[in-house]
């Protein structure tokens, strides 16, 4: 009778124990639009397409996967987020006055600006991968962004719609596409200074791909106007807009 009860016990054990296991991590694919759970979300889901694959962690929360629709998402270094705001619409009613110097004014549909919470538009059937803290790591844009360029100095950057987007852990844009011509300091921009002077900025072409170190300088780009630079071992010469320049640590052009 004894050794019954312990071997039930043991099998009750077995199975909560079975029940507390977490999922395996891997990869999923979806034979439907799916909501599911990002990584690190105390609430709410985002919903997947179907015939695509999600990547799961170990609790079956989504790490990355093809979104279904266009969706609205926090990214990386969201606090940086600039002009985030939706355009509502209202009515106003006739209003009028019935006591002594009566007026009345027509009524009619109007439109505001509401302020938004810091979030970014991605692009639906475009891949998203999310951080461990559940803020967007890379996706494409569904509408241009503005985004400040570090948190310690003015100065913002615009990133043009239908591209990729994507962020350095500390929340720094790591590589986008730039939706206007932007002056820029590239790493080393302290030598560059020294050839070309304008403070070591050196300004970049709008439409074209630009990425950034964590501290938020360029290392690729597009001139968008002539330059005086140095490449790698050799002497400084001009290189004309529309040259698309690699930087190293010493402000000199990669080989």
């Amino acid at each position: 009778m004894l050794g019954r009860v312990m071997a039930g016990l043991l099998a009750a054990v077995v199975a909560l124990s079975l029940l507390a296991a977490p999922a395996a991590a891997g990869t999923v694919t979806l034979t439907e639009d799916t909501e599911l759970h990002p990584v690190n979300w105390a609430a709410g889901t985002v919903k997947f397409k179907k015939d695509t694959q999600v990547v799961t962690n170990e609790y079956g929360e989504a790490v990355s996967g093809v979104l279904a629709r266009d969706t609205r998402l926090r990214p990386a270094g969201w606090q940086r987020v600039m002009f985030d705001y939706t355009m509502e619409s209202g009515y106003a009613p006739v209003t009028s006055s019935s006591s002594g110097g009566g007026f009345s004014y027509g009524g009619g549909s109007y439109s505001y600006a509401v302020p938004g919470e810091k979030y970014l538009h991605f692009k639906g059937g475009q891949a998203v991968t999310f951080n461990a803290r559940g803020e967007v790591a890379s996706g494409t844009l569904d509408k241009a962004a503005y985004i400040r360029l570090v948190d310690d100095k003015e100065g913002f950057v615009g990133y043009r719609d239908d591209t990729a987007l994507s962020f350095h852990d500390n929340g720094v844009v790591a590589a986008g596409t730039l939706n206007g011509d932007t002056w820029l300091r590239p790493t080393g921009w302290q030598e560059i200074l020294a050839v070309n002077g304008g403070a070591g900025f050196l300004r970049f072409k709008k439409g074209t791909a630009i990425s950034f170190t964590p501290a938020g300088l360029v290392t690729a780009g597009t001139l968008a106007t002539d330059a005086k630079l140095k490449a790698e071992g050799q002497y400084v010469k001009v290189y004309p807009a529309g040259t698309a320049v690699r930087f190293t640590v010493k402000g000199e052009l990669a080989p």
